[in-house]
């Protein structure tokens, strides 16, 4: 039982009292529901999911910045160099998700489509203190992504060269062909659906037993208003229909008496 006082200056009337029981119990008494509606509301989410959204495909190339031009007889890289790739990273990632290499990149890889929808197809990541830049590259079709990637790196190769001087880019991970649908996330989208449908009803259900405010039997009543039980009278009523010959014979005897006084 948890108690919920009004005010300070209230009397014992002003307290509201919640009763746990009942509503544990009226949830036992309706877990089949909760669970059906899970299960509906899940399927639903399914099925919206993979009829109104189109999959999507991921792969992902990582390129080394260099501060040199790239040359076959280099064979050691010094901390120097490092430090000076470091600096360049942030510079190198700015020109790959530039308009004009995303634009000859797009149009190579056949694709026509805005400035802003092509950004963002490219995720560029780059850090300060690495001087490998990790591009993402999602769009409808895994044959599309691999080969917009593969565009973006020969673009990106001739740019970067061209604005920086005596600097260069070396791809250490190539652009793979992707396996898997990236986006959207079946399983999730449905797990979401099945718990927002029985969250719900659980609310509703929980509602409904906070602001019912009839008493359904004695030990209801002996705990809200804490007082004893002396007797009870039954409900003719109810009783009537469950043995209606008893108490139809009753009141047919009783009125004859009342007749003959």
């Amino acid at each position: 039982m948890a108690t919920i006082m009004r005010g300070q200056n209230k009397s014992d009337d002003d307290e509201m009292v919640i009763y746990l029981g009942p509503i544990l119990k009226a949830l036992r008494k309706r877990l089949i529901w909760i669970i059906l509606v899970a299960v509906l509301c899940g399927a639903l989410a399914y099925f919206a999911t993979l009829m109104f959204t189109a999959p999507k495909y991921r792969t992902t190339f990582t390129v080394y910045v260099n501060n040199a031009l790239d040359s076959s007889d280099k064979t050691s890289i010094s901390n120097s160099d490092l430090t000076a790739s470091r600096s360049l990273a942030l510079t190198y990632a700015e020109i790959i998700k530039g308009r004009t290499v995303m634009a000859a990149a797009a149009s190579e890889a056949g694709i026509e489509a805005q400035y802003s929808t092509l950004s963002k197809m490219v995720n560029v990541n780059s850090g300060t203190t690495t001087e490998i830049i990790t591009v993402n590259v999602t769009t409808v079709s895994p044959e599309l992504s691999k080969r917009f990637a593969d565009c973006i790196i020969d673009v990106s190769k001739a740019q970067v060269s061209s604005i920086v001087d005596g600097s260069s880019m070396r791809v250490i991970d190539e652009p793979y062909l992707p396996t898997g649908i990236y986006s959207p996330n079946y399983k999730r989208n449905t797990l979401i659906g099945a718990f927002l449908g029985a969250f719900i009803l659980v609310v509703i259900i929980v509602l409904r037993e906070i602001l019912d405010n009839r008493v359904r039997d004695e030990q209801t009543l002996a705990e809200r208003f804490g007082v004893a039980i002396l007797g009870s009278i039954p409900n003719q009523t109810a009783a009537s229909k469950a043995g209606g010959h008893y108490y139809s014979y009753g009141y047919e005897n009783a009125g004859k008496e009342a007749n003959k006084k």
